[in-house]
């Protein structure tokens, strides 16, 4: 999916009204997420960040005190909390995981910019693909690495928009 546009359905708990774009770009390793809010697209969100193949450092989750980041020897041991992996083999975290850190969050109100917030430094999260075929993406995206704070994240391919000639 580097490169391209899906449509994002979000969680069970999501109305569906609205519409979600997620475009990642693999040179510049950029990633955005365009929320709008119909009719007309009157409200939207845009979160900017940039993304790189995580290498099974556990983040720390700076909602818990005391949290410690386990290096990726640690991470491997762990079969509790990160996704099982064949203890014989060397694990390639950077296959099928993904490290976002987020950039800066924009509201807008009928195409104008109204809000813009930057993220602190290394507000990151880990994002796994579970499924990836030609249309269809599952990524379970959470705060630290570990299975226990993952959410779901369907993803559909767009069609590409037709051409104007």
């Amino acid at each position: 999916f580097r490169g391209t546009s899906g449509q994002v359905i979000f969680p069970a708990d999501d109305n569906g009204d609205d519409e979600s774009t997620s475009t990642t770009t693999a040179p510049a390793r950029s990633y955005q997420n365009l929320l709008k809010v119909p009719p007309n697209d009157w409200l939207t969100a845009t979160l900017d960040g940039v993304w790189e193949e995580w290498d099974g450092t556990l983040l720390v989750d700076s909602r818990k005190k005391n949290s410690q980041t386990q290096d990726k020897e640690a991470a491997a041991a762990d079969d509790d909390s990160l996704p099982s992996q064949s203890a014989t083999t060397a694990i390639d975290w950077g296959a099928t995981h993904w490290k976002v850190t987020f950039q800066q969050l924009t509201i807008g109100i009928f195409g104008f910019p109204l809000f813009r917030q930057a993220f602190p430094p290394e507000t990151s999260r880990i994002w796994r693909t579970t499924y990836l075929d030609d249309q269809i993406r599952i990524v379970r995206a959470g705060r630290t690495g570990r299975v226990q704070d993952e959410v779901v994240f369907y993803t559909k391919r767009r069609p590409a928009p037709p051409s104007v000639q």
